[in-house]
């Protein structure tokens, strides 16, 4: 079956059904038979206190120390990484709306808003920002970059209705074991939206540009 992690559940006899019915001989394990269920542990959502401790000289009362606090990828949020991650993951891998992660965040004794989650992408987008650069400067100097296009539509962007037909851009190159894979959004599929996209990556005269037209929704 699949490789996931294996949690053993042992099922015993009694113990006085262990022993020969006919001389009283304890019984020897002689083999054993295994199934297997497909089992998933539910989404647990739990609240991690941060504890620094003070520490002052007793006699002096001066110079209070305290352990910094620990690095956060939104300071001013009580979001964690892990949330962040989840929702994010939840939005744009799954494609689960965030008004239904609320809902279900709800459910699990956290009332979290949806415009909360939806501040929370966007400071998240904003932050990871340099991270993204980077990775499309590495990505530019593959000497062969795939792109690929997939439709969707966006409820409410200014100046479109939301049966407006947008599109988003998938780029992937670099070598094995180092490839990067983007996504960029654009209103249109005209030829320069993926020019700019990737940040003018025609201009490279050693670059192929290879792009398929998709229609998958």
């Amino acid at each position: 079956m699949w490789r996931l992690p294996r949690v053993e559940v042992i099922h015993e006899l009694p113990n006085d059904a262990r022993h020969c019915h006919d001389d009283g001989t304890a019984l020897k394990v002689i083999g054993e038979e295994v199934s297997e269920d497909l089992h998933v542990v539910p989404a647990r959502i739990e609240v991690i206190r941060h504890v620094r401790h003070q520490y002052a000289c007793p006699t002096c009362e001066e110079g209070v120390k305290i352990a910094p606090a620990p690095a956060k990828l939104l300071p001013k949020s009580n979001a964690s990484a892990t949330l962040l991650a989840y929702v994010a993951t939840a939005k744009y891998q799954d494609a689960l709306p965030l008004y239904r992660q609320s809902q279900i965040f709800a459910r699990h004794g956290a009332e979290i808003p949806r415009n909360t989650l939806a501040r929370w992408m966007v400071q998240a987008g904003e932050r990871l920002a340099p991270l993204i650069e980077t990775l499309r400067q590495h990505l530019l100097t593959a000497p062969l970059i795939h792109m690929d296009e997939t439709t969707l539509q966006v409820n409410q962007e200014a100046g479109r209705a939301a049966s407006a037909t947008s599109y988003m851009w998938v780029q992937r190159g670099g070598p094995p074991g180092q490839q990067v894979v983007l996504f960029d959004y654009d209103a249109s599929r005209a030829v320069s939206e993926p020019l700019t996209t990737s940040r003018q990556i025609s201009l490279r005269p050693v670059m192929s540009l290879s792009t398929a037209r998709a229609t998958a929704c």
